[in-house]
């Protein structure tokens, strides 16, 4: 979603014979609820964000799930809202953590970041088994147990900080020859392109030097205003 961020928030719910809360809880009015509240805890976050809501109360629904989810999402926010007999909610977990796994043989790079969310009192008694197993399977997400929204709104944050690091680039102007052990070596400039997706690149002060010489004054001055005038905020520049 350009700039901004897209979650897909699967509300996870069913009805059993033995189930928490209750048998007969009413999950899919919970889910509604939940969602109102999202999009108003949006407006405090500072950046862009749209969410894509479902609700998913069989497998058949997960599975339906993954054939349509768009290239566009850039995260996934599952809500554990019920716990029943049928252990329906630990596999729908499961499921949707290989669907952000499988993002890096889809889509190559980073997966898909997926975040738990237990919506239930007393609730990480049903959370635990599936996150033992997710750990074990070596999947990579975050778990919110909390009733709290503000705490959701962190790991939205957290989510968001991470895909502005994959689309970012650092630029290290040195003369990096001049003292090579002094700078970051090789393999860990690949390992933070790895990790967090961010690249690193050298530009030697000669270069930048002939660009600064090259540059048209006016233009220049032009494309200042320009990206002042469209940034959210302005640090450390002074004209």
């Amino acid at each position: 979603m350009g700039n901004g961020l897209k979650v897909l928030n699967v509300f996870l719910g069913s009805r059993a014979r033995r189930g928490w809360p209750s048998p007969d809880y009413d999950y899919e009015r919970r889910a509604e609820e939940l969602a109102r509240d999202l999009e108003e805890l949006k407006k405090s976050l500072g950046f862009p964000l749209e969410f894509e809501n479902r609700i998913a109360s069989s497998l058949d629904d997960i599975n339906r799930l993954e054939r349509e989810i768009g290239e566009d999402v850039d995260a996934i926010f599952a809500y554990i809202l019920t716990s029943e007999s049928t252990r329906y909610t630990y596999w729908a977990c499961r499921r949707i953590s290989d669907l952000g796994y499988d993002y890096i043989h889809k889509y190559g790079g980073y997966n898909i970041p997926t975040v738990f969310v237990i919506d239930l009192y007393g609730g990480d008694i049903s959370g635990l088994p599936v996150i033992e197993d997710l750990e074990r399977l070596g999947r990579r997400f975050l778990v919110v147990s909390s009733s709290k929204l503000e705490d959701v709104g962190r790991a939205l944050r957290i989510v968001y900080a991470a895909k502005m690091l994959r689309e970012s680039k650092i630029l290290l102007i040195t003369r990096r020859d001049a003292n090579p052990a002094k700078y970051l070596s090789e393999s860990y400039i690949h390992r933070i392109g790895e990790r967090l997706g961010t690249r690193v690149e050298y530009v030697d002060y000669e270069e930048v030097g002939r660009l600064y010489d090259r540059a048209d004054e006016a233009e220049a001055e032009r494309l200042a205003e320009k990206l002042i005038g469209e940034a959210k905020e302005v640090r450390e520049a002074s004209r």
